[in-house]
């Protein structure tokens, strides 16, 4: 039968020389002989490979990069076969070879879920294609990077799920790709190099003009894999070199360079105020009442992606990191809220829908009403009461790290961080040493905690809105939960909130019940593609690092669509921001009127306006 084709050769006894076969046979072994590949595995891996190599051949001379194959067809243990990017110097004191790891999957099926028990209740533990980036595939790919780099030292740079609906035959999509898993290994070799100096902001040269353009809209791009990611909100720092040529030419040097730029969006998190607020515009008190806070929420900048051009390194990174602190300057993330007119669907980004939660209408049943946003009277002062009245002051800063994703190789030391390992913890705090000229430690505090909300999950992939565009999932948050089914069933916003902050509860748990929630609301369009790890920065760590930029010299100008003024009443009665919003604190920010000039601009809390 075909299911022996792998028993062993027969062994003999020794009195009798009688054969004696090995009968055991396995159905993961074996099988009927093929003449191909039962799958197209085999034709995506060597069509990808061969286009890489084709990129490579163009490197610079000094520098050799290989694409190695393992392909699952030979290699049985692995679920899906990989593309591996070597990379090495050919300069005299090289510091060995560094390889990026492309998961295709492509080249195999969709891993199944498993289940398992929690208090009685079958949970499903969703498993995608990064799953597959663990132990058992970085020993094997390293077994396979040093059998072809006898005796080199070896860097391994994180893996990256390349997904099934990756299109092979898009040109600039390969090339993306190619630059990117270039990138995390020249990167990681520059960094091996016994002469390497990572950023240092003392030393730059004052030689430009460095602006920061802010930009909210409902926007997203696509990431070097094709998946579509969520960027509400666009930082683009950016430098125009200082010159007095009178001359208009753009032939003369004076472009304008990209040195990164972060992607977002304004997410809402459920924490109330316990203390009465008197003064607030759109409850109907009864003059009997005490008058109860309303502020219920937080606003959280999620920092989906950072391309920074200038440098990949770590501080780079950190630096790219610094601009989000753009969003909370004057109040600048208060933009992502404006109402925008729509036609036919609903309007995801509608903070008019946290009234629903907020019951300004006092109803005994706790269930209010949504603000009318879309009024043609609805000014944009009214803007900035409501979120004076539904926000406590300040801004949290949270990324999302993809699990084997295209930013993976750059952000995974801010992951290992997060778990508390001391020697990712004593790396970040170094980094951002040397990118301050040391001056993060005067206001940084030893022990002092860099991350908060730790071991948070969240889904990656994509679903099809009503005019058939792939999107990423992340649209689906709270204010989209409070918009979609709010005022039909108001309780689903709770639920979705508890699957974040209901932490007394098993994250596969709560990862089961958010994924039931995303699925219904995208019309059960979503694909869910990865993971990513949310991590959130401590208010100490990134006050401490803008502060750090400033002592080096930074000197940023921030260019928003709008400025806070223009969410105020202009008669000067009314100032939202001293009850909701953080004004500048000792975190300072990129904005030449904040920190970085030296200059602290100082709010003062009034009364709400029209409604006193």
């Amino acid at each position: 039968m075909s299911a022996m084709n792998n028993t062993q050769a027969p062994s003999f006894d020794n009195d009798t020389q009688t054969p004696q076969r090995n009968l055991r046979w396995s159905f993961h072994n074996g099988g009927q002989r093929t003449p191909i590949g039962r799958s197209v595995g085999s034709e995506i891996l060597k069509k990808l490979t061969k286009q890489l190599a084709e990129i490579y051949d163009q490197a610079s001379n000094d520098l050799e990069i290989q694409v190695l194959p393992l392909d699952n067809q030979n290699e049985t243990s692995l679920m899906y076969s990989c593309a591996v990017v070597t990379a090495r110097y050919k300069v005299k004191g090289n510091p060995g070879v560094a390889f990026h790891t492309l998961i295709l999957e492509g080249t195999g099926d969709k891993i199944a879920p498993r289940y398992e028990s929690v208090a009685g209740q079958q949970i499903e533990i969703l498993r995608v294609a990064g799953d597959a980036g663990d132990a058992v595939l970085f020993n094997k790919v390293t077994e396979t990077v040093a059998r072809h780099n006898p005796g080199a030292s070896l860097f391994g740079c994180d893996s990256c799920v390349v997904p099934r609906s990756f299109n092979l035959d898009d040109q600039a999509a390969v090339h993306k790709l190619a630059l990117n898993a270039g990138l995390a290994c020249t990167t990681e070799l520059e960094t091996k190099f016994d002469d390497f100096e990572d950023v240092n902001l003392a030393f730059a040269t004052n030689d430009s003009n460095l602006q920061i353009n802010l930009q909210f809209a409902n926007t997203q791009k696509a990431d070097a894999v094709g998946m579509p990611v969520r960027g509400d909100v666009v930082a683009a720092f950016t430098s125009q070199q200082n010159t007095n040529n009178g001359n208009q030419s753009v032939n003369t040097g004076d472009k304008t360079a990209t040195i990164s730029q972060i992607s977002g969006f304004i997410d809402v998190v459920y924490a109330p105020v316990n203390q009465a607020v008197t003064n607030n515009p759109w409850a109907q008190q009864q003059a009997q009442q005490q008058p109860q806070s309303k502020q219920l929420y937080v606003a959280r900048m999620v920092v989906t992606d950072i391309e920074s051009n200038y440098a990949c390194t770590p501080a780079a990174q950190l630096l790219a990191l610094t601009t989000a602190l753009a969003a909370r300057e004057d109040h600048n993330w208060l933009q992502a809220f404006r109402p925008t007119q729509t036609v036919g669907e609903v309007d995801l980004r509608d903070i008019g829908a946290l009234g629903i939660e907020a019951n300004f209408d006092n109803n005994p049943n706790g269930i209010g009403s949504r603000i009318d946003t879309k009024s043609d009277t609805f000014r944009t002062e009214d803007l900035g009461m409501l979120v004076g009245a539904l926000f406590q002051q300040g801004l949290i800063i949270s990324m999302d790290i993809p699990e084997s994703g295209p930013q993976s190789w750059y952000q995974s030391m801010l992951v290992q961080a997060s778990y508390g390992d001391v020697k990712p913890i004593q790396f970040l705090i170094n980094t951002a040493n040397q990118l301050t000229n040391g001056a993060f430690s005067r206001y940084f505090t030893a022990n002092a905690p860099i991350f908060v909300d730790t071991g948070n999950r969240v889904h990656l992939g994509y679903y099809f809105d009503k005019h058939g565009v792939k999107r990423d999932i992340r649209d689906i948050d709270y204010l989209a939960v409070a918009n979609l089914v709010g005022e039909k069933d108001p309780a689903a916003i709770r639920d979705w909130s508890d699957t974040f902050t209901q932490i007394q509860y098993p994250l596969t748990q709560r990862l089961q019940a958010r994924k039931r929630i995303i699925m219904s609301l995208t019309g059960q369009t979503a694909e869910f593609t990865g993971f990513a790890q949310r991590v959130t920065f401590s208010t100490r760590f990134l006050e401490a690092l803008a502060m750090g930029v400033r002592d080096a010299g930074m000197n940023v100008r921030v260019v928003t669509p709008m400025n806070s003024q223009m969410f105020n009443n202009q008669r000067g009665v009314a100032n939202y921001v001293g009850n909701a919003l953080m004004g500048s604190n000792p975190g300072g920010s990129f904005m030449t009127s904040g920190y970085f000039a030296g200059q602290q601009p100082v709010y003062q809390q009034q009364a709400y306006g029209r409604w006193n």
